[in-house]
């Protein structure tokens, strides 16, 4: 199912603050956004590279169409790895679990005991920023930005993309799009063998109704 050894040359962040999103100032929020928001034209270029390079098709194909998506998560289905999950995150995982029946335990336990590697992981914060491009291109009202409350939000001072409403509330209520989360959700179908190529694009086409 995945393509092991697949070399991808990932960015990692260096910051001199921890990436800890509800904790960060407003400063180091800023300065995380800023360099985030520099980063999304060349790693595009690379995703898209690499993408067109393992499909043996004409890269001017990755060109933040809709359709793109397809390609994108065809590729990526094929180079995902997955490995063991870290056993400093199951012991995180078994004491966030010690109150419930030792039955449940095993049980959560074992279905995490798989996890994508850390290389595929910064591929999906790539896609991620393919994505929430495609949503700016098409959709200019759709822009980068974040927001620092409430600190319990899980998206809190992360890039999201901003300008999604659903009107079928009243007044309209403002929704927030986490593209490197939302991929991550596609993703997880890995692990009960339901993806198919068609997920982002899937995806894309359901908030297509708050745009």
């Amino acid at each position: 199912m995945f393509k092991k050894n697949y070399k991808y040359d990932i960015l990692i962040p260096q910051f001199n603050f921890e990436l800890d999103f509800d904790k960060m100032t407003p400063e180091q929020t800023k300065e995380y956004f800023n360099w985030f928001l520099q980063q999304i034209p060349s790693r595009i270029k690379y995703l898209s590279f690499k993408c067109a390079e393992y499909l043996s098709i004409p890269q001017d194909k990755l060109n933040l169409s809709p359709e793109s998506l397809i390609l994108v998560w065809r590729w990526f289905l094929e180079v995902a790895q997955v490995g063991k999950t870290p056993k400093r995150e199951l012991k995180r995982l078994k004491h966030a679990l010690s109150t419930f029946p030792k039955s449940f335990r095993q049980y959560v336990i074992k279905d995490c005991s798989e996890a994508l590697t850390i290389g595929t992981e910064y591929i999906l914060r790539d896609i991620g920023m393919y994505m929430g491009e495609v949503f700016n291109t098409h959709y200019h009202h759709i822009n980068w930005g974040y927001y620092s409350k409430p600190k319990s939000d899980m998206f809190v001072n992360k890039p999201v993309l901003l300008g999604f409403k659903d009107t079928s509330f009243d007044p309209p209520f403002e929704s927030v799009f986490e593209p490197i989360h939302m991929v991550g959700v596609q993703a997880a179908n890995l692990f009960d063998k339901s993806q198919n190529e068609y997920d982002l694009l899937t995806l894309y086409k359901k908030w297509l109704k708050y745009c």
